[in-house]
């Protein structure tokens, strides 16, 4: 087809664009329609972006306006990191705050600790003075005395078989060793004497124990309100004369620095250290007693074996009553004592802990019982330890028979 205002050759349909004039036209409407010429010289491309031209200040603006947006977020963002970031400072200012708080209320409380420990501690010295200097200790005047590093000793009677005040010291350094190194208890360089009156015969002892107005009987006995032990030789051995003198002192230091012992822990540890005497006077923890085991296991066969929960909230009254009963009643009380610590002490790390923490807490002038202290969860966990150790005693004992 040629483009009919210059007779030259159009070679594209549809839509024509002649080479020659550069005329645009269609065909197909009846008529030819002349549309705007494009300069000699331009090129198609040149001829669109004449047509764009309009539209460049609204695509400026757009653009202009997306990076006004873009600056704006953008800003946004830094304003929230730096707040962020302040916040985080604020954060981390208040947690070091509080751990110094934290760490400050704990040095207080273990000040508070240590001053109501002082406290406890003079409360119960205060209270000990108060009811020895109403207290009047008899002192015989034929008697002999002798003192040692840590005993006055104050022999009752003549021609005594035993030379007691030789090693009667140990009785006394054996308990403090214990508490010690397992409790790291430090004694005072001055501690107060024990007082010990030794009778040539039981007579002369029970005599002394109804002057007393003493119910109490036995081989030996820790009189309180006096800070005195008092025993009798008798026809016993100088080894069990120590054992007693052992088991009493034992007494005599947990009542001096103890406010409230609970009396399977009093008894318990007596016990506990007294067998642990062996007869060339040295000394070995843990050791038992064929004796207890034998009473254990008739009182468990036989059903007269307190339960535990009971026996760990039983009183010195109620102790007191088991020995007035029978025999095997008293012997079951100390027993049954010196199971429980042994309990504690040779069963599980765990338990040994919450007993050397307990003696602690009791040490600090604390007054709770092992129930308070250890929660009722975990005495449910340590009576069922108790019935096991009980089992694992009565298989020892039947493989010794």
């Amino acid at each position: 087809m040629n483009c009919p205002f210059c007779g030259k050759p159009v070679p594209i349909a549809g839509m024509k664009f002649c080479t020659g004039c550069g005329r645009q036209f269609h065909e197909g409407e009846g008529a030819y329609r002349q549309a705007e010429t494009m300069p000699a010289g331009k090129s198609i491309v040149s001829n669109k972006r004449k047509r764009l031209k309009p539209f460049l200040p609204g695509v400026l603006l757009v653009v202009i306006l997306a990076g006004l947006v873009y600056l704006g977020i953008t800003k946004y963002r830094t304003d929230m990191q730096d707040a962020v970031s302040e916040k985080e400072i604020v954060v981390k200012s208040f947690e070091r705050e509080i751990v110094n708080l934290t760490r400050k209320n704990e040095r207080l409380k273990k000040e508070n600790e240590k001053l109501q420990s002082e406290l406890n501690q003079l409360a119960t010295a205060m209270e000990r003075f108060l009811s020895r200097s109403q207290a009047v200790r008899l002192v015989y005047k034929d008697s002999k005395r002798v003192k040692t590093k840590y005993y006055d000793i104050e022999f009752v009677g003549k021609e005594f078989r035993t030379e007691i005040e030789k090693k009667i010291d140990g009785m006394y350094k054996t308990p403090k060793d214990f508490m010690e190194g397992k409790f790291d208890f430090k004694f005072q360089e001055e501690e107060p004497r024990v007082w010990i009156k030794i009778f040539k015969t039981e007579k002369g002892f029970n005599e002394y124990m109804d002057e007393l107005g003493a119910k109490q009987r036995g081989g030996a006995f820790y009189i309180g309100y006096l800070d005195e032990i008092v025993i009798y030789e008798g026809d016993r051995t100088e080894f069990e004369i120590y054992k007693e003198i052992l088991h009493e002192t034992v007494h005599y230091i947990i009542g001096h620095h103890i406010m409230r012992t609970p009396l399977w822990l009093n008894e318990g540890l007596a016990v506990y250290l007294m067998l642990g005497l062996k007869e060339d006077y040295s000394f070995e923890y843990g050791r038992s007693d064929g004796g207890l085991l034998t009473i254990l296991m008739q009182a468990l066969h036989l059903g007269h074996l307190m339960p535990f929960k009971e026996f760990i909230e039983i009183d010195y009254r109620d102790f007191e009553v088991m020995n007035y009963q029978n025999e095997f009643q008293r012997a079951l009380g100390y027993a049954q004592s010196w199971m429980m610590v042994s309990l504690f002490l040779h069963s599980t790390r765990e338990n040994e802990k919450i007993f050397v923490d307990y003696v602690k807490h009791l040490l600090r002038g604390g007054d709770k019982t092992i129930g308070e202290f250890i929660g009722t969860k975990r005495l449910g966990e340590l009576e069922a330890d108790w019935k096991e150790f009980l089992k694992n005693l009565q298989e020892t004992k039947k493989s010794n028979l």
